[in-house]
């Protein structure tokens, strides 16, 4: 028979023990505690230990852990594992480098491979890494490989945060009298187009093959007008041919009519020429408030397009654009009529008046 062991704490019972364990992360820990808590509730060394799938020596080493440092005791310890060929400068000025973007005229790539990363790494620092090796260093240093975000080359990044920081205010300053004292909507308002020519999308696929699906080279397309209310999960749409003031007008008018009554609505949208037309008429219970030039990051509709693009749009060929204006249509209307998707996308902590 296997030697006792002995719990000499007396702050947690079993149950509290098992407890802990239910709501613990670590599965490793919460191994460890159902175990002691086993040894409580009066079980025996070997029997403790059958339980836990471990041997009497282990389970005496986790009662001297518990004992000596209470449930804390039963977390894995930090592991120092192999020590870094790079030491941490070399290591923080590689992730300069890799975050700096290499320049095409000396290093001959307009961005790093990570078989390119292991030829300079070996010609700056004389360090050998294998390719897996390297990327799983990039990895450790908090670099991940990603697909980037456009920027027009004439965004002004401290305008943009001016109008983040006085939102706010610049509301206050465009409201009519009529609308002070009023709750206040805000919405986003864009346009996108779809047709014919088809975007792929990736996809799940069988492993080392190359994956085929039919893209259409046709011409043909329609627009949509979207606005969208992220703290009321609403959404307006609507199709046409082109864009221009007499669309625009129309589709303010159905913006007005979705705003809920005694509200005001305030209505963001970027600076295309309908959107700041003589002949534009706004509704009484709507503020238009632009966005500085060139910047699509304030605007939540740009991910609006990018998910149902995404995700009912892309890898699909129609067989004329009446069908394509349809399916834009529908998937819409999937977007529109899911309040909770609405409100994820469309809040901005910082689009508050």
């Amino acid at each position: 028979m296997s030697a006792p062991v002995k719990i000499s704490r007396t702050d947690h019972t079993a149950e509290q023990l098992h407890q802990f364990a239910n709501k613990c992360k670590d599965a490793r820990q919460a191994r460890r505690l159902r175990a002691v808590a086993n040894v409580i509730d009066g079980a025996t060394r070997g029997e403790a230990a059958r339980a836990a799938g471990t041997t009497p020596q282990t389970l005496r080493d986790w009662v001297i852990r518990y004992n000596e440092q209470g449930v804390d005791g039963l977390c894995d310890a930090p592991r120092s594992g192999r020590p870094s060929h790079l030491k941490p400068c070399q290591a923080a000025e590689l992730k300069k480098l890799v975050l700096a973007g290499p320049d095409f005229e000396t290093d001959g790539v307009s961005r790093w491979r990570v078989s390119d990363l292991v030829k300079l790494v070996k010609e700056r620092f004389g360090v050998s890494y294998s390719v897996d090796g390297l990327r799983k260093k990039l990895h450790a240093l908090g670099l991940r490989w990603v697909t980037v975000r456009p920027v027009h080359p004439k965004a002004n990044v401290e305008r943009q945060l001016e109008f983040r920081e006085s939102f706010g205010k610049r509301v206050a300053e465009r409201l009519p009298p009529a609308a002070v004292g009023l709750p206040l909507e805000i919405w986003f308002q864009d346009e996108t187009r779809y047709g014919l020519i088809g975007v792929l999308a990736r996809m799940w696929a069988a492993a080392k093959v190359r994956t085929a699906v039919m893209r259409d080279h046709r011409y043909g397309s329609s627009h949509l007008m979207g606005a969208a209310c992220g703290s009321k999960g609403k959404a307006v749409g609507r199709v046409c041919k082109r864009c221009n003031t007499e669309e625009m007008n129309v589709h303010l008018g159905d913006i007005s009519k979705a705003v809920s009554p005694g509200c005001h609505a305030v209505v963001v949208l970027d600076r295309a020429s309908w959107h700041r037309a003589k002949a534009l008429v706004v509704p009484d219970n709507m503020t238009l408030v632009h966005l500085p030039p060139y910047s699509p990051e304030l605007n939540p509709m740009e991910q609006v397009w990018n998910y149902i693009k995404s995700n009912f749009l892309r890898n699909r060929v129609h067989p004329d654009v009446d069908e394509a204006q349809r399916a834009l249509v529908e998937a819409w209307r999937i977007f529109a009529d899911d309040p909770a998707r609405i409100a994820s996308i469309m809040a901005r902590q910082w689009a508050t008046a």
